[in-house]
């Protein structure tokens, strides 16, 4: 099959570049240099898999770039089944062999039986130049859509640069094969694969990939979100009379259609007339730069609100709750004027939250696309428009400046905007909250890879809109950081990263405990995408202006044997900093749970109980609504207690808070209580998180292994509470209670389990030490510098029952010291724990700790440094 197009450029700057990390076992000779046979080595004595994916570039660097005579060999290890680490080693190595052999190899593995073959041949791909049946594989992919659809997308998006109508009309022919087989126009896109399409086609440039994109935009008897999908690819076409026309006619639509049609026109405004500072590239902070940074942080996985309704459900865990308690604190710091948190939203809610977007929008003056002063397609320049307008196509974009666009912006999107905090719940107007809508169903972080393209947009919105941003701060190796540090390449926004070993620690923890080989990696790695995760670590580590650590026992031993990262080797670029809670919130729990108790427990009035409470100073900031927070908090957790049977009420209880996921270890919790007799019989086990009604795949994995666990022990199961998730506020009440019990419904001396499989540092770990629990951690990351053993808690092997079990022993007995007493050991085992979160880890220290690193970050930004290639404007015709 002939290659299509120019050479394709081979950086590693995109979303299917190759640096991977690995190695394998190789079971024969590749005729080649010593240097090669020395990799090959390499990959068979390295003894762990973290280490082999580190060492799979050299492999791939050193195979014969000219000629086949390694083709064949590669092959054979790509379809060794005891080595599946090797496999995906040869698979990118093949991608460097330039030779029509290596080419044909990589295009059938793109139809090969194995779901990781598939899917870092898609990835491997784009090494390549465009073939005419890889198009069409590629494209089939992106029909399938899931992670291995994203990597293909982002390989035609690659290839759509040289090739862009070779791209587009393969996608139309799948398109047109979807319609006549009775899957297209006039039925529902119940897989999807439709608007996947249609997104897809919105990365390619040209004339076809416009026709099509206004033809599905237009159609009445397609599926909504296909024509969605198409509508929002039309606002990256700012040059296209047809696709300007077309985002003018739904803008007044009500419904999904219609909002995502405003966004569109408000992309179009944002690309025609961008703020003043984004243009001139002028705005970030200088050493003289006295005013406050705006900052920009994201978590596209969960659903954040100012109150955490939805904190525990899903993907919603502590990373939530740290995004708003942190943007509370940091914009009461001189250095932070703004900060602005990014989460997954409506089309609807996103619009709400522009500035001004309700004046948005075309004017009435809409040309033919010929004459008349129209501006061609290719044409960029300005039109004719007057003072206050400016026209594309013929059509007058409402609130530009006109002429160049150099004057100002009277369209309310200004430099200085702090957007529209009404409809967020903020009560905070220096903190502000963003959504990006994804324009699918939500999805759990592991499988939401193919909204990328939707991320970028939505992200790009936002830091134009409610700009200009000074740093933008990504934590962990998911889509949204991956769309974030591509359009703040594009943007020049200097970027702090939160690097943690992460999937490496849990890679490597697998392997220790040999549930993942080299023979199962392909099978795990096809589910988690832990080579893609690892491989974007590193790239975004490359990128980063500044770096965040977390403490942990061995920082710099851990971040070389699990990452290959020397921070001493660029020392500057490196800051520890713990993550912290607000301590205010648990104060006001114990108080509430003190006098909640006290109420109970000597017959108190509610109306007594209540004034009591609010003689405390902690409470006075808002005892009127704290009081009915807390009282409406255990009244809830009272409800839930009341349900066990009379013999079981009066036992102390375990509690555990966080997601229903295999990481956070819930049914291992479950399992380790309920089948010990001792544990079980003599306390109730409490789990808060996760949604019960509507599971996601990974919750209704666990709440299916907690089943098969009180099936086998059924006299466990009157005492296992699942709570599913509650919003942060509730859960700092509910752990008070545990700690002082609830009269009549359970005993004091409560413990927190948490049973992590990794926990980087543990935001409700340090919400239990402020409570004064004893809690049980992982012996391992970040818990292991704070948690003191045997004194506070106990650091144990979380990965397995039995070092689940020991440490609930332990907990129990150590906490069984009255603790209403709080006398001697126990008193002095609470002060500990709270004196050490109120010196070390609370939210005001994290955020002082990180305005520093910001400013850093600001007034030292190398653009030279970036690794991620700008995905640019250019889907234009």
């Amino acid at each position: 099959m002939p290659r299509v197009g120019a050479a394709a450029t081979t950086n590693d700057d995109r979303f299917g570049a190759l640096d991977p990390t690995i190695r394998g076992t190789p079971r024969m000779t590749i005729h080649s240099s010593p240097q090669q046979q020395s990799a090959l080595a390499d990959l068979h004595t390295t003894p762990f898999i973290v280490d082999a994916m580190r060492a799979a570039k050299r492999f791939a660097d050193s195979v014969d770039r000219f000629g086949d005579r390694s083709v064949a060999a590669l092959l054979a290890m790509v379809g060794d089944p005891s080595d599946t680490v090797t496999g995906i080693a040869a698979i990118h190595a093949l991608a460097r062999i330039f030779d029509d052999a290596a080419e044909i190899a990589l295009s059938n593995l793109l139809s090969d039986d194995r779901a990781f073959v598939r899917e870092h041949a898609a990835w491997a791909m784009a090494e390549r130049l465009p073939r005419l049946d890889a198009i069409a594989r590629l494209v089939g992919a992106v029909c399938a859509g899931g992670f291995t659809g994203a990597l293909a997308q982002s390989t035609l998006q690659h290839w759509a640069t040289t090739a862009p109508d070779h791209v587009a009309l393969t996608l139309e022919g799948a398109l047109v094969a979807g319609s006549v087989s009775g899957a297209g126009a006039g039925a529902a896109d119940a897989d999807g694969s439709r608007a996947r399409l249609a997104e897809t086609l919105g990365l390619v440039s040209g004339r076809v990939a416009g026709r099509v994109l206004v033809a599905l935009a237009t159609d009445e008897h397609e599926d909504v979100t296909v024509r969605c999908a198409a509508l929002a690819a039309l606002a990256d076409r700012t040059t296209d009379n047809a696709a300007l026309r077309t985002v003018q006619r739904y803008i007044d639509e009500p419904g999904a259609l219609g909002d995502v049609a405003r966004l569109a026109a408000y992309d179009i405004e944002l690309w025609l007339n961008p703020p003043e500072r984004v243009r001139s590239a002028v705005g970030r902070a200088s050493a003289e730069d006295k005013r406050g940074l705006t900052v920009a942080q994201l978590f596209l996985h969960a659903d954040i609100d100012r109150e955490l309704t939805q904190s525990g459900a899903g993907d919603n865990g502590g990373i939530a709750t740290l995004l708003v308690r942190l943007g509370d604190a940091l914009v009461a710091s001189p250095q932070i004027a703004r900060v602005i948190t990014m989460s997954r939203g409506s089309a609807a809610a996103a619009l709400a939250a522009l500035p001004d977007a309700e004046g948005m929008g075309f004017g009435a003056s809409v040309g033919d696309g010929a004459g008349g002063g129209a501006i061609a397609a290719q044409d960029t320049s300005v039109g004719t428009g007057t003072a206050g307008s400016r026209t594309a196509g013929g059509i007058r974009i409402l609130g530009s400046s006109g002429g160049t666009g150099d004057v100002g912006r009277t369209s309310g999107i200004s430099a200085g905007s702090t957007g529209s905090t009404g409809s967020t719940g903020s009560t905070e107007p220096h903190h502000v909250f963003a959504p990006i809508p994804l324009l699918a169903e939500p999805l759990p972080s592991a499988r939401a890879w193919p909204a990328r393209v939707a991320a970028e947009r939505g992200i790009r919105r936002a830091l134009l809109a409610l700009g200009p941003v000074d740093v933008l701060h990504l934590r962990m190796a998911d889509v949204g950081s991956l769309a974030a540090a591509t359009v703040a390449t594009r943007l020049g926004i200097p970027v702090v990263f939160t690097l943690a070993p992460d999937p490496h620690a849990v890679i490597h923890a697998l392997d220790m405990a040999g549930t993942l080989t080299r023979g199962t990696f392909g099978e795990a790695d096809a589910r988690e995408h832990y080579w893609y995760r690892a491989y974007l670590v590193a790239q975004l580590a490359a990128q980063a202006d500044q770096k965040v650590l977390f403490p942990r026992p061995d920082l710099a031993g851990d971040l070389e044997g699990l990452l290959g990262i020397d921070i001493a080797a660029d020392a500057g670029r490196y800051t520890v900093v713990p993550e912290g809670i607000d301590v205010s919130v648990v104060t006001e729990a114990l108080a509430q749970a003190q006098a909640e108790s006290r109420a109970e427990t000597q017959g108190e009035t509610r109306a007594e109980s209540t004034a009591a409470a609010e003689q405390r100073p902690e409470l006075r900031t808002n005892p009127r609504t704290e009081q009915r927070t807390g009282r409406d908090a255990f009244t809830a957790l009272g409800a839930l207690l009341t349900g066990l049977p009379p013999a079981r009420r009066g036992l102390p209880l375990a509690i555990s808070v966080g997601r229903l996921h295999p990481v956070k270890g819930m049914a291992t919790i479950v399992e380790s209580w309920a089948s010990d007799a001792v544990l079980s019989s003599t306390s109730n086990l409490l789990i808060v998180g996760g949604d019960l009604r509507n599971p996601s795949a990974d919750e209704r994995g666990q709440l299916d292994r907690i089943e098969q666990t009180l099936t086998e022990h059924p006299d466990a199961r009157a005492g296992l509470l699942l709570a599913g998730h509650r919003p942060n506020d509730v859960v700092a009440r509910w752990l008070a209670a545990v700690r002082f019990g609830r009269p009549g419904l359970s005993a004091p001396g409560g413990i927190y389990v948490c049973g992590s499989v990794k926990e980087e540092f543990g935001i409700a770990l340090l919400e239990a030490l402020a409570t004064g629990l004893v809690v049980i951690a992982p012996n391992g990351g970040g818990p292991a510098t704070y948690v003191a053993d045997g004194t506070t808690g106990f650091l144990v092997d979380t990965r397995t029952t039995a070092g689940v079990r020991r440490g609930m022993h332990d907990a129990l007995a150590l906490a069984g010291v009255n603790p209403l007493l709080e006398l001697g050991a126990d008193a002095a085992r609470v002060e500990q724990a709270q004196a050490l979160v109120r010196d070390r880890f609370t939210i005001g220290a994290m955020s002082t700790a990180l305005a520093d690193v910001y400013r850093t970050a600001a007034t030292q930004h190398r653009p030279e440094h970036t690794h991620f290639s700008a995905l640019a404007n250019g889907s234009e015709s």
